[in-house]
């Protein structure tokens, strides 16, 4: 392979940024001397530096200028721009960037279908895999073949961060194991209901010794505070997404939907037990060794709809999650 300067275009979101590491932790091994630079939102830019294999990450920023950031890219001079995201304006920005080969999905898994204008490479994969191993398909138009398994993820959490969390854990759990439970979810529709959470955190409280933690962010507190109005022993935390991601490298087990954090602990290789509804946990899912799933697979499931007036597919019993807990303990 003679290309050195390979462009990642992944604006968004949280999990289908992590969703792509493997890909690019691969190409790295593969071909050490190539030079990666990712472009993604600003708010998703400091969990990018936890990993070694970036020359550069280019955030784009609320409000700049597409001129402005076109042209940035461009003085770049890349060799190679692979758009994982498979959006018209992911398109554009990969046509743009001045790399010579573009490569993005074909018809079959691009979310937006005039978006495959912009490439001259288009990778179709099966519909029945995993979103990790499509993408690992995009190295094969690098030459890059023979791919087995998963890479081990080298990822390096800053010191000053490791302290900080750390120490907020010593002081709520004074060096008890504790699991995470989290309830959120962009989609309204991916979400467990808190009264679910909390017959789970009390069945947990019940058998094993681990103390309980709930997490939550931006508008996600009131449903944190309903889980612990019937768990009064759950610790709420709000943490930032870098002190998230070390909090969760540090939990026994975690419990959530399909959302950013649920991928987050795929990657770290913990144990998860993960509640899916109106997206496919085979396309979605955890990637990682040890994991459960509690999934209904109704007739219109995966539905992949972000609003339901009737989202039966997460009317998942407590008691049948709690079980899906006790096989990974």
């Amino acid at each position: 392979m003679k290309e050195k300067k390979i462009l990642i275009v992944k604006l968004s979101s949280i999990g289908d940024v992590i969703h792509t590491i493997p890909t690019i932790s691969i190409l790295k091994e593969k071909v050490p001397e190539v030079k990666i630079y990712w472009i993604v939102k600003e708010h998703i830019y400091p969990i990018l530096e936890f990993f070694p294999y970036m020359e550069e990450i280019i955030p784009v920023r609320k409000g700049e200028k597409w001129t402005k950031l076109i042209k940035k890219l461009k003085e770049k001079d890349f060799d190679v721009a692979m758009d994982f995201q498979g959006l018209i304006k992911t398109g554009i920005l990969t046509h743009l960037s001045g790399a010579k080969i573009k490569i993005g999905w074909g018809k079959n898994e691009i979310k937006e279908l005039p978006g495959t204008i912009f490439y001259n490479i288009k990778i179709n994969v099966p519909e029945k895999k995993h979103i990790v191993q499509k993408s690992i398909k995009f190295l094969k138009s690098l030459g890059i073949e023979d791919v087995n398994g998963l890479p081990e993820i080298k990822i390096n959490f800053p010191p000053a961060l490791k302290e900080k969390v750390e120490k907020k854990i010593e002081r709520e759990f004074k060096g008890k194991k504790f699991v995470i439970l989290n309830p959120g979810g962009k989609w309204h529709t991916k979400r467990w209901a808190p009264e679910n959470f909390s017959e789970l955190a009390n069945f947990i409280k019940e058998k094993y010794p681990f103390e309980i933690s709930v997490i939550y962010g931006n508008d996600e507190k009131k449903l944190a505070e309903k889980i612990r109005e019937k768990a009064p022993f759950v610790k709420l935390f709000d943490l930032n997404l870098e002190e998230l991601f070390f909090f969760i490298s540090k939990c026994e087990v975690y419990v959530g939907g399909d959302t950013g954090p649920t991928h987050m602990a795929s990657l770290l290789n913990k144990k998860i037990v993960a509640i899916y509804g109106p997206t496919s946990p085979e396309r979605n899912g955890p990637f990682n060794r040890e994991f459960r799933i509690a999934y209904k697979n109704l007739e219109c499931s995966p539905c992949y709809r972000r609003k339901c007036r009737d989202p039966i597919c997460m009317e998942i019993d407590s008691k049948l999650v709690f079980k899906k807990f006790m096989e990974l303990v």
